[in-house]
């Protein structure tokens, strides 16, 4: 199985997006938490951007998450 990069960009963006749904935020309540915009936050989610491991790692905390924890959810997404 041939995986492209774009593809796993997008899947982690799918899992951010729900996450961060998850728990009721907006963009805007995410990028506050870790410090980046919400348009950053869009482009994440829209898998336009690829965080850093560094942001990854502040998503994920301030998600009440670990940075494997969002990356399994990923690994679904790619799966469906």
């Amino acid at each position: 199985m041939s995986i492209q990069r774009g593809e796993v960009r997008h899947a982690f963006g799918r899992a951010l997006r729900a996450a961060r749904e998850a728990k009721g935020w907006t963009q805007d309540a995410l990028g506050d938490q870790v410090g980046i915009l919400a348009d950053s936050v869009e482009r994440i989610e829209r898998g336009r951007s690829e965080p850093t491991l560094n942001l990854q790692w502040r998503l994920a905390n301030a998600l009440g998450m670990k940075v494997s924890d969002l990356w399994e959810r990923a690994e679904e997404e790619m799966r469906r």
